[in-house]
């Protein structure tokens, strides 16, 4: 069926970022697989094996925001997020009920919640706010990513 398919509308309805064999195949996992989309709740686009992806489910987890959560198998999480956000392919990828864009950077993430739910106010506290922001800043770029190299090495 798929060898059967007219390419020129195929290419037409799947954006052109990766080869078109990928993009079928996409298609084709995200027509099998079930997604989180609830219309009442926030939905985390996770890959299971992030750090950063763990620190927005904790938060999640603390606050009293309905969420629910669509994990994905590294590399193919990019099928679902693009949808999304459009070129993105980051996770963490928190789809709001708001009307404004999916957010892709754990800590925007968690200023947003932070912003929306009164229970977890107590992560940034007004009256330390850049130092906490600093501090979160250290940990995710200096030592999250080579403890995601290293481990993403041992792993893989």
């Amino acid at each position: 069926l798929i060898l059967m398919a007219d390419t020129q509308n195929m290419r037409q309805m799947i954006p052109s970022r990766m080869p078109l064999g990928l993009q079928i195949g996409g298609k084709i996992i995200k027509a099998f697989s079930r997604t989180g989309e609830e219309c009442d709740k926030m939905r985390l686009i996770s890959i299971a094996i992030s750090h950063y992806v763990e620190k927005v489910r904790w938060a999640l987890e603390l606050g009293s925001i309905k969420w629910t959560e669509d994990g994905h198998l590294p590399g193919l999480h990019s099928f679902f997020t693009t949808d999304v956000t459009g070129d993105r392919s980051m996770t963490p990828c928190l789809v709001t009920r708001d009307g404004n864009a999916p957010i892709t950077d754990s800590t925007a993430i968690l200023q947003y919640l932070c912003s929306k739910d009164p229970k977890l106010a107590f992560l940034y506290p007004e009256d330390c706010k850049k130092e906490v922001l600093e501090w979160e800043d250290y940990f995710d770029q200096e030592l999250g990513v080579p403890v995601r190299r290293y481990a993403y090495s041992h792993i893989l």
